[in-house]
C-alpha cells in the first residue's frame, strides 16, 4: 500500500524550498539521503506545443504573451533608393591669350552651372538641401604656361562650415595640374529653379603676375591651361525637400498553425489581437496607407474570414522636419478573439501604401536620411489573460536506476511543490522504464491549489510537502526506472479569469523538488547501491538532502 500525504503550509517561507527542513515526521533514522531532481515549470512549459521559447516574450508589466510574428519585418528602403553619381563639371581652358609687352597681369574668370542627376527621385521632386557625409573633389588637367600663377575654384552652392567651398592652387612652371581632397560634412544648397533641376554652380579665377622674377619674358601665346573638376565618392547623409511619390506594397502570409492546438473549449482569451507595427525611421515623410486586407484561413471547412486590417484610408503620423529623432511607431490592432475559436491556420495580408501620398497631393518639406526606411511587423499577439478549464503539464526528467535494490530496507520519497500559478493542479508523478511505460505512480491525481491571488496577481505561492513511502514492489521497480515524469492537469483555481506573469519569484511558475531517503540493511556500501559516488551517512544518522 502506498502512503501519500500532502501537507499544506499556511504561509510562504524561504526555508520551505530546502529539503533539509523537511521534518522527520515518522521519526526514522536514515542511512541515505539524496536529491533526485528539481524542475521549474513556467507558462512556456504549459504552452510549449504552441511554439518555441521566443514565442513567449514578457511585457513591461511582466505579463507573458503568446506571439507569432513574421520571421523578418517587412521593409521598404527609402534612403538607399536614392543615390548620387559622380559629377563632372565643365572644363576651364586658357590658351592663345594675347600678350602685350606692357601688360602686368593676366586674369581670366569663368563661371558655369552644371546639372547633375539624383537617382531615385520621383517625378515632381524638388530638393532644398543635400547634406553630404563626405565628397572627394579632384582637379586634373594640363598646365602648359611658362610662368607661375594662382587658381581659385569656388563652388558657390557647396557649403563647408557655412561658407562656399573654395580651393586655392599655386601653380609653378613645369608643375602638373593635379588636386584631390576629401571633405566631410558639406552641404549643397538649392534655390529657385535649382530645386527641380539640381545643379552645381562654380567659378574659376586664374591670375598671373607677369612682372615677377618667376615670370620674366613669359610667352603666353604658346601655352595653355585645361582643367576639369570632378566630384566623386559622394555619400549623402540627409536630403531635405520633396522627393516625390513612392508606391509601397507588402503581401505575404503569417503562419499561425500552432494555434490549432489551442483547445478553445477549455480556454478563452480576453485580449488577443493582431498587431501591425509601422515604424518609420530616419525620415519625416507622410505615409498614406490605403484600406488593406487581412484574410484568415482555417484548417477546417470554416469559410475564410476577412478582417479589416486598416478599415479605412489612414495616414501614418510622422515627426516634424526639425525633430532631433526621426522615428515614429504606430500600432494598428485587430481583435481576433472570435477567430481563435475556429482554429486559424494562417493570415494572408495585403498592405498598399504611398510614400508622400494623400488626397491633396501634399508636397510638404521632407527629410530623408541615407539609412531611412519603413518597416512593418505583423504579429498575432495573445496576452496570457484568459479563463482556463484545462491545461496539461508534461515534464520528463532522467533517472539513473538503482541497481542493488535488495539492499534497501525502507525507501521514502520526499518533495516540495511550489505552485506560483493562479491555477489549481491535479498532479501525477510517474516512474517510467526505458520504453516509457509507467512502472508505478507514487502520486496520482492529488490536488494542489493555486497561489493566493489579488488583483489577478499571485501574491503568495502555495507550498506543499510530499512524503511517500514506497512499497517493496515499487522499490524493486526502481532498478528499471529511467525517467520520472511530472504530469499535471491544470485548471483555474477560482474558475474565473487569470493572468500569467513572469516578473518575480512569486508568480508564473511551478517548482518541484524531489528527493529520497532510505534505510539500508546493515553492512552495505552506499556507493555500490547507487552505482557511483553519491555520498554516505553512518547507520543511524540522517544525511543531508
Amino acid at each position: 500500500m502506498v502512503v501519500v500525504s500532502m501537507i499544506s503550509v499556511s504561509c510562504f517561507r524561504e526555508e520551505d524550498f530546502d529539503l533539509d527542513m523537511i521534518a522527520n515526521d515518522q521519526d526514522v533514522n536514515y542511512d541515505l539521503a539524496v536529491p533526485l531532481f528539481e524542475t521549474r515549470l513556467t507558462i512556456a512549459n504549459l504552452l510549449r506545443i504552441f511554439g518555441r521559447d521566443e514565442n513567449f516574450p514578457t511585457a513591461s508589466d511582466g505579463l507573458v504573451h503568446l506571439v507569432y510574428a513574421l520571421d523578418k519585418p517587412l521593409r521598404f528602403d527609402i534612403g538607399n533608393r536614392i543615390t548620387i553619381p559622380n559629377i563632372t563639371l565643365g572644363s576651364f581652358d586658357v590658351s592663345g591669350v594675347p600678350y602685350w609687352k606692357h601688360d602686368t597681369v593676366l586674369s581670366v574668370t569663368q563661371r558655369d552651372t552644371i546639372g547633375f542627376d539624383i537617382r531615385g527621385l520621383q517625378t515632381g521632386a524638388a530638393i532644398d538641401r543635400l547634406v553630404l557625409d563626405s565628397v572627394n573633389i579632384a582637379l586634373s588637367g594640363a598646365y602648359g604656361l611658362g610662368m607661375a600663377s594662382t587658381m581659385d575654384v569656388a563652388f558657390v552652392n557647396i557649403r563647408h562650415n557655412g561658407q562656399p567651398l573654395t580651393l586655392h592652387l599655386n601653380l609653378e612652371k613645369g608643375a602638373s595640374l593635379s588636386y584631390a581632397q576629401l571633405y566631410e560634412n558639406v552641404e549643397i544648397v538649392f534655390e529657385g529653379e535649382l530645386r527641380e533641376k539640381p545643379q552645381i554652380i562654380y567659378e574659376v579665377k586664374f591670375r598671373a603676375d607677369l612682372n615677377t622674377a618667376e615670370n620674366e619674358y613669359p610667352d603666353v601665346r604658346t601655352g595653355h591651361v585645361q582643367m576639369r573638376p570632378l566630384l566623386n565618392q559622394l555619400v549623402y547623409g540627409r536630403i531635405e525637400g520633396y522627393i516625390g511619390k513612392y508606391p509601397i506594397s507588402f503581401k505575404g502570409d503569417l503562419d499561425v498553425s500552432p494555434l490549432q492546438n489551442l483547445n478553445v473549449e477549455d480556454m478563452s482569451f480576453y485580449e488577443g489581437t493582431i498587431d501591425v507595427v509601422s515604424k518609420l525611421t530616419g525620415c519625416s515623410v507622410p505615409i498614406f496607407i490605403n484600406a488593406s486586407d487581412l484574410i484568415c484561413h482555417f484548417a477546417s471547412d470554416y469559410p475564410e474570414a476577412e478582417v479589416a486590417l486598416y478599415p479605412e484610408n489612414y495616414t501614418l503620423p510622422y515627426p516634424e522636419p526639425g525633430a532631433s529623432i526621426l522615428e515614429q511607431t504606430n500600432v494598428q490592432q485587430v481583435n481576433i478573439h472570435e477567430l481563435l475559436a475556429h482554429k486559424p491556420k494562417d493570415f494572408s495580408y495585403l498592405i498598399d501604401a504611398t510614400l508622400n501620398g494623400g488626397e491633396n497631393d501634399d508636397v510638404s518639406h521632407n527629410v530623408i536620411e541615407r539609412n531611412s526606411g519603413l518597416e512593418m511587423d505583423i504579429a498575432c499577439d495573445i496576452p496570457m489573460h484568459m479563463s482556463v478549464s484545462q491545461f496539461i503539464v508534461d515534464e520528463a526528467l532522467p533517472f539513473s536506476g538503482i541497481e542493488q535494490v535488495d539492499l534497501i530496507k525502507r525507501f521514502f520519497l520526499k518533495g516540495i511543490v511550489t505552485n506560483a500559478f493562479p491555477l489549481e493542479v491535479y498532479m501525477h508523478l510517474d516512474f517510467l522504464d526505458a520504453s516509457g511505460n509507467v512502472l508505478f505512480s507514487p502520486v496520482a491525481g492529488d490536488t494542489i491549489a493555486g497561489g493566493r491571488v489579488a488583483d489577478l496577481h499571485v501574491v503568495e505561492p502555495a507550498i506543499y510537502r510530499l512524503d511517500t513511502e514506497l512499497t517493496s514492489d515499487e522499490v524493486a521497480m526502481l532498478k528499471d526506472t529511467k525517467t520520472i515524469r511530472v504530469w499535471a492537469n491544470v485548471s483555474t483555481y477560482n474558475k474565473g479569469e487569470v493572468k500569467i506573469y513572469a516578473n518575480s519569484d512569486t508568480e508564473g511558475f511551478m517548482r518541484i523538488k524531489l528527493g529520497a531517503r532510505a534505510m539500508l540493511r546493515a553492512g552495505n556500501i552506499i556507493g555500490d547501491l547507487l552505482g557511483g559516488d553519491s555520498g554516505s551517512a553512518d547507520n543511524g544518522e540522517e544525511g543531508a538532502l
